[in-house]
């Protein structure tokens, strides 16, 4: 029988809430599988740091659900509290070497926020300025998102670095 080196797979990053109990900057764990011990671990880290902290599904979608109509149609049926792009591969990835596959997420977007439909396509000047010229009305919408994004990325930076250095 072949070792891994792996003792988990862990996904992290952003995520949108499919609750309507969820904030922007709340904290979501998908520990399915887990040891109580993990799963006592993460709420006592959350709990130090005043972080609020939900236990649940995250699903994948494919696209950006940008809407709240959007986003509760997909979770219509789902029972998951929130949804990203990014975690099936590695949840799948995880599987086929029978590792554990966790995930912690922070919320970006709250059920009933809206996102901008598309973002700039470049990190340059020129392109921030072309974004603006062609998408004036979502200029609003996008800056609200970059500093919800700003908090939502401390939040879960300050969780990881309490969290891992307690397991």
């Amino acid at each position: 029988q072949e070792t891994t080196p792996w003792a988990c797979a862990l996904s992290v990053g952003l995520a949108g809430a499919l609750q309507g109990d969820m904030r922007s900057g709340d904290l979501v764990a998908d520990l399915q599988g887990a040891d109580m011990t993990l799963i006592e671990s993460a709420r006592e880290t959350a709990a130090a740091l005043g972080a609020p902290i939900h236990f649940g599904k995250i699903a994948h979608a494919e696209r950006v659900l940008a809407t709240p109509a959007e986003k509760a149609d997909f979770a219509r049926g789902l029972r998951a509290a929130a949804v990203d792009m990014e975690s099936l591969p590695l949840r799948h990835w995880a599987q086929r070497r029978d590792i554990p596959f966790y995930a912690v997420r922070v919320i970006l977007d709250a059920a009933g926020d809206t996102l901008p439909r598309e973002i700039p396509a470049g990190e340059g000047f020129l392109d921030l300025a072309r974004y603006a010229i062609g998408n004036i009305g979502d200029l609003p919408l996008l800056l609200s998102t970059g500093l919800k994004q700003r908090n939502a990325m401390r939040a879960l930076s300050s969780f990881l670095e309490a969290f891992l250095a307690r397991l």
